[in-house]
Formats: C-alpha cells, structure tokens, sequence
C-alpha cells in the first residue's frame, strides 16, 4: 500500500494529511472502502479516541471495523493511521498468529 502522491486534505483536525492519503489509498480494498467515512463521519470520536492511544494495537478497532481484531486487516489500518506502532504490532500479530509463536 503506497500513499497518493498528491493527497488530499484530511477532513479531520486530529489527523494529518498525509495519514489520509494512505486510508484513502487503502479504501481502494474492498473490505476498507467505508472507512473515511467512519473516520471523518460516522465514529469521529471513536477513531479520535483510538489514533490518540498509546498503543492502538492492543485497543480493539473501533466502528464497523471490529471484526478485524487479530487479523492483518488491523494491522493495515494501523499501518494508515499509526504506522509509529508498526514495529510492535507486526511480532504481536506473528506471536498470535503462528503455532507456538512465542517460543
């Protein structure tokens, strides 16, 4: 997933421009198509809320995007929103994912 080279202007306050651009980038997914909208729309304070935490990782995604808990799913919008926390969420996700992962 590669941002826009141009992007547009994020239509929240709290979240920058360039973080835009690469949701809008992953709204070209099927499964991520409505979540600009549940950003700048529907859940503003929940995703407000969420980008703010510490550790989004550990925080469930909020919206319609729940279902994406523990998936690589989570781990694409968190690369669009909070990709500072990539580096801890990526092993969390192996040590979950594969058998004896944290051996």
């Amino acid at each position: 997933m590669f941002a826009p080279a141009q992007t547009e202007a994020s239509p929240c306050d709290w979240l920058p421009d360039n973080y835009w651009g690469s949701i809008c980038s992953l709204m070209s997914i099927t499964d991520f198509g409505g979540l600009g909208d549940a950003i700048s729309k529907e859940a503003t304070v929940r995703f407000k809320d969420w980008f703010a935490e510490i550790a989004p990782e550990n925080i469930r995604t909020p919206g319609d995007y729940k279902h994406f808990e523990g998936k690589f799913e989570k781990l694409l919008v968190l690369r669009a929103m909070r990709p500072d926390r990539l580096t801890t969420a990526i092993p969390n996700w192996v040590n979950r994912i594969l058998p004896a992962g944290k051996d």
